[in-house]
């Protein structure tokens, strides 16, 4: 005698307010396939998958299981803090940084440091990607 067993569907809930993605699937092995699925868009959508932090697969209830994958969009305060430790450790003469929200500004009168600059902090590894512009 066999017992045949229910499938669940796989869901996908987004929560604007974390920002965070919420992954329900029938097992683990569904669970991962859905992660490479989801690497594969966030991919062709040029999201880095550095910002997105993913959370151990839980249990839930009638034998499914459930991960989070929290997203990040800004620079917290304690990485922020850090970045500009890391930049004043350097030693550069004329760069100052300072914190704006969710941002850390770089300023310096040669473009040589500033680019200087950003080649340092891409070598290290914060934990996220990290984005740099120009707003003359």
């Amino acid at each position: 005698m066999f017992r045949l067993r229910e499938i669940r569907p796989t869901k996908i809930d987004f929560e604007r307010s974390g920002p965070k993605l919420s992954l329900h699937a029938q097992d683990e092995f569904t669970l991962e396939a859905v992660w490479q699925v989801l690497q594969q868009r966030f991919n062709a959508r040029k999201v880095p998958l550095l910002n997105i932090e993913r959370t151990n697969p839980e249990r839930a209830g009638h034998d499914t299981v459930r991960q989070e994958l929290k997203i990040k969009q800004a620079i917290d305060q304690d990485s922020a803090r850090k970045i500009t430790a890391f930049i004043k450790k350097q030693g550069y003469k004329k760069v100052q940084s300072q914190i704006q929200g969710d941002e850390v500004r770089v300023s310096a009168p040669s473009r040589d440091e500033l680019q200087a600059v950003i080649k340092d902090l891409k070598g290290e590894d914060w934990g996220m990607e990290l984005k740099f512009g120009n707003y003359r």
